[in-house]
């Protein structure tokens, strides 16, 4: 847990949005790809909000997609001869993440997260003053 909360901290925060970004991008090849659909599934299965949010915003449903079929569409920069990952073992890794987005689609808690309800609170509160 003490983990968890280190990653919402601001500079760990982008840090974690960046290499988000990086594997949903671009990655060199299929390992990275596949550690990164682990890396994204242990944060989704994390219970802040925040780190879903993260998750669900670098549009990586779409990601695991075309990861299960042509995976030259990810821009993963396929090195065969290193490579000890399959498509197949991506494949499977990406179903199991996209399972677990769909199952946790997005919750009253969340959208009131992602809909910023204090701020909205707020800027009500000076508009009627």
């Amino acid at each position: 847990k003490e983990v968890v909360k280190e990653s919402l901290e601001p500079q760990a925060y982008c840090a974690l949005a960046a290499l988000l970004q990086h594997l949903v991008g671009s990655t060199d090849n299929l390992g990275v790809a596949l550690v990164g659909c682990r890396i994204m599934r242990a944060l989704y299965n994390q219970p802040e909000l925040k780190l879903r949010y993260l998750i669900r915003s670098h549009g990586v449903l779409r990601w695991t997609q075309r990861l299960r079929g042509d995976i030259t569409q990810c821009g993963i920069h396929r090195q065969g001869h290193h490579d000890k990952v399959t498509a197949e073992e991506l494949s499977k890794e990406a179903q199991l993440l996209a399972e677990d987005l769909r199952q946790g689609e997005p919750t009253d808690l969340d959208a009131e997260w992602r809909n910023n309800q204090k701020l909205m609170e707020v800027v009500q509160a000076l508009h009627a003053a």
